[in-house]
């Protein structure tokens, strides 16, 4: 997971008019005693316009994994804090994620909390919650911070925080969004494995390149990072891991 910034001017004005009609809808629904214990059908969020939108904030990579939905799948939008629950919140811009089924599957309604006493029951006291769940838009968190990844295995876990203790945000996340599943670990492993191949390149051409090998090493490098790259995160880590810092990332 990485962070990723969600552009508020962009978002497309037909969406923009569904959600609002469908927020004054829903919040009546819900304050009516007579409707409240019924199933509201959301549908705002399923707006064509939104979803493209989001596929580009996010080149075609699951919020949580950063798997690449391609070749025949197809992502879901997600809601962060899940509708079921934060009705309210269910076609707001800033609550909802493109996930891949897999991750979709593993979080459905979960929303673990620090504190569960302090979870929102109207809109507006979300804001007292504290979310164990990495919301990569949140510009308070960084995935990074809570998250690493054995470079070797693929295997992803928990940062460690004060006193050598696992990140809880980090630990719950991953169990929550199921990113240790066997099929992605592997895929992070084949990921990392090329772009070690490219460090090696780019060491190899330094001792004995001429300027265009060298300019070409760097520029293979450089093209792992692009954001529609898959396993951002992880190419992150491999790259500090081996002296390149800031040079790169």
């Amino acid at each position: 997971m990485i962070r990723v910034r969600l552009p508020a001017k962009t978002i497309p004005p037909e969406f923009l008019a569904a959600a609002k009609l469908e927020l004054r809808e829903v919040l009546a629904h819900f304050r009516n005693p007579k409707t409240r214990n019924r199933p509201f059908t959301f549908e705002a969020y399923q707006n064509k316009k939104l979803k493209a939108q989001l596929d580009g904030v996010f080149h075609g990579k699951c919020a949580y994994c950063e798997w690449r939905y391609e070749g025949g799948s197809y992502f879901e939008v997600e809601h962060y804090r899940p509708k079921s629950h934060y009705y309210w919140l269910a076609a707001e811009w800033s609550n909802l994620l493109p996930a891949c089924k897999r991750c979709n599957n593993g979080k459905r309604t979960k929303f673990p909390l620090a504190d569960p006493r302090k979870q929102a029951r109207r809109k507006g006291e979300e804001r007292r919650e504290k979310p164990l769940l990495l919301n990569p838009c949140n510009p308070k968190l960084n995935p990074q911070d809570h998250l690493l990844f054995d470079t070797d295995d693929g295997a992803i876990k928990p940062a460690l925080h004060r006193r050598a203790q696992p990140s809880k945000i980090g630990e719950t996340s991953i169990a929550i969004y199921r990113l240790s599943r066997s099929g992605l670990s592997l895929d992070r492993k084949m990921w990392a494995i090329r772009v070690k191949d490219k460090i090696q390149i780019r060491r190899l051409v330094e001792l004995g390149g001429n300027a265009a090998a060298k300019k070409e090493a760097y520029q293979g490098l450089r093209h792992l990072l692009e954001p529609h790259q898959p396993f951002r995160a992880l190419t992150i880590q491999i790259l500090r891991e081996n002296g390149f810092g800031r040079q790169l990332t």
